[in-house]
């Protein structure tokens, strides 16, 4: 493996005075452009942080040829949506500003993330768009669009979630958070965060993995975008994770499923 070098903390936006932050995991004297492949972590909005990642990870997606990044972005106690997606934007159009400076390839940007952030990664994939989602922090004269969207355990309808899971919409509970309300008193912000009320078949490459025995994000929620995706002719595919709960531990230990998530990669970023 080559020798990586990670540039860790690098400050891609401020928002509200606050930093927003990611690492960078190159591979020494890789030629050409490298393509991207971005990490959004979960935490149901409210925790978890770039550096909870498996160990490892940026260094071997550097790899493999790919510049790996982690990113942060504001959690529900700092601001509710759309804040987060904002600031995902961000970090994308950050990228594509300073691809000459890292060796990047603007034109080849993959996003990967599971449970909140597989809700956020979706989401950058189906609202390319929808200029309220866009956000004005960073570089907005680049475009947050992306090429590749791999989306584990991911909430794809806020309401519907809301409904079989209660606790959640209650306040206290993640989506409560998460909108800064109930859902169903922010019926128009709940709709703008469910990545399925987006979908136009305009969207780049998806692969959806979640397992059936979800008791957090309902397995239904994957089906349900799968579905919209098809229905609007988007190239998409899902992997369904026989008996696993939420959790993204089991899925990076599951090798077939790593191997799918491989080639889905290398094929949409040309690796």
């Amino acid at each position: 493996m080559p020798d990586v070098v990670t540039h860790q903390d690098i400050e891609y936006a401020v928002a509200d005075g606050v930093p927003l932050l990611l690492d960078l995991y190159l591979a020494e004297d890789a030629p050409g452009r490298r393509p991207v492949l971005v990490w959004v972590h979960g935490g149901g909005w409210q925790a978890g942080d770039k550096a909870e990642i498996t160990p490892g990870w940026g260094e071997a997606w550097a790899g493999k040829g790919y510049a790996a990044v982690s990113i942060n972005y504001r959690l529900s106690d700092q601001a509710p949506f759309p804040a987060p997606l904002h600031d995902c934007k961000a970090a994308i159009r950050w990228l594509r500003a300073h691809a000459e400076e890292y060796g990047l390839d603007p034109e080849r940007i993959g996003v990967w993330g599971s449970s909140a952030g597989g809700h956020l990664v979706a989401l950058l994939g189906t609202t390319t768009e929808v200029a309220s989602l866009e956000g004005d922090l960073g570089n907005p004269e680049e475009s947050s669009e992306v090429q590749a969207v791999c989306a584990w355990m991911a909430p794809t309808h806020i309401l519907s979630m809301a409904a079989l899971q209660p606790d959640m919409a209650a306040p206290g509970g993640v989506l409560h958070k998460l909108l800064g309300g109930s859902p169903e008193e922010r019926g128009e912000l709940a709709r703008l965060a469910s990545p399925v009320h987006h979908v136009s078949g305009d969207e780049p490459p998806f692969f959806i993995c979640h397992g059936d025995a979800d008791k957090t994000v309902p397995y239904q929620q994957a089906l349900t975008l799968y579905e919209a995706l098809r229905k609007a002719e988007a190239e998409v595919s899902l992997y369904t994770f026989q008996g696993a709960g939420h959790g993204r531990g089991p899925f990076f230990a599951n090798a077939e499923l790593m191997a799918r998530v491989e080639a889905f990669f290398a094929e949409h970023l040309s690796v």
